[in-house]
């Protein structure tokens, strides 16, 4: 079985856990075809973002969220009952989609400074989050690597501001450790648990695939979060004559 016993009590501990080869390779390189198609895609209704490289030489697009009603493939897998058995065994609740997002991390992006993903204002939503995290390509130090606090101290509350780098000196005691991932390894983690990435200084974009599931506040939680996230932070399309429109 994917998830034991020892690593339930690991996502308890700790609120994060590692599942090696949650996807084959063959699957995850179907995902990878699928993130290319809606890189591509023209439909406006997909939030794309775009952010300049290190060099400063092009803005290349880093991240796709809102695409759950326009892929086929990916609505499946984020209504997967296996994914659902373990999110929902890992957070005691029946949980429901939060938000979806692709990073791509693409060839010298920056990295992901230190945070909770509850720092984002998700607090007003639910207080208790389960993100499913899958690795399409294989991660190490130099092309995106993460890094979680594995203190344990600082994994069921909110530490620092609200959009703010999350400072070390606001956490109890951590201890980061590096979590390298080989294609299909996934991570499950809550809300609370800090973490980082490194930069992507390789020519090969890192692409990753989260999915946060949530204990909701409100009927149409999804709908709240997307609302206000693309009114405060709007999706900013290569194509200008393009404009997002959201669409339930």
């Amino acid at each position: 079985m994917i998830l034991t016993k020892e690593k339930i009590k690991h996502f308890k501990n700790y609120g994060m856990v590692k599942i090696e080869n949650f996807m084959n390779k063959n699957e995850a390189k179907a995902f990878l075809r699928e993130v290319e198609r809606l890189s591509k895609s023209k439909n406006t209704n997909i939030a794309k973002y775009y952010q300049e490289n290190l060099l400063g030489t092009k803005n290349e697009l880093f991240r796709i969220e809102y695409f759950y009603n326009f892929s086929k493939k990916f609505k499946l897998l984020i209504d997967s009952p296996k994914v659902k058995r373990i999110v929902n065994k890992l957070g005691g609740k029946k949980f429901k989609i939060f938000k979806e997002k692709i990073n791509i991390k693409p060839p010298y992006s920056r990295e992901d400074r230190l945070h909770q993903d509850v720092q984002g204002d998700w607090m007003k939503y639910s207080n208790n989050f389960v993100t499913f995290l899958v690795s399409l390509v294989k991660t190490e130090k130099n092309n995106g690597e993460l890094i979680f606090d594995k203190s344990g101290n600082n994994k069921n509350k909110i530490k620092g501001k609200m959009f703010k780098i999350l400072k070390t000196k606001e956490l109890k005691s951590p201890k980061f450790k590096s979590l390298p991932l080989n294609i299909g390894d996934a991570i499950f983690f809550n809300g609370y648990v800090p973490h980082k990435s490194t930069k992507n200084s390789t020519k090969k974009n890192r692409t990753q695939i989260y999915i946060t599931y949530c204990e909701p506040k409100f009927k149409n939680t999804r709908k709240k979060y997307f609302l206000e996230k693309f009114k405060n932070c709007p999706p900013n399309l290569s194509n200008k004559k393009n404009k997002f429109v959201f669409k339930n």
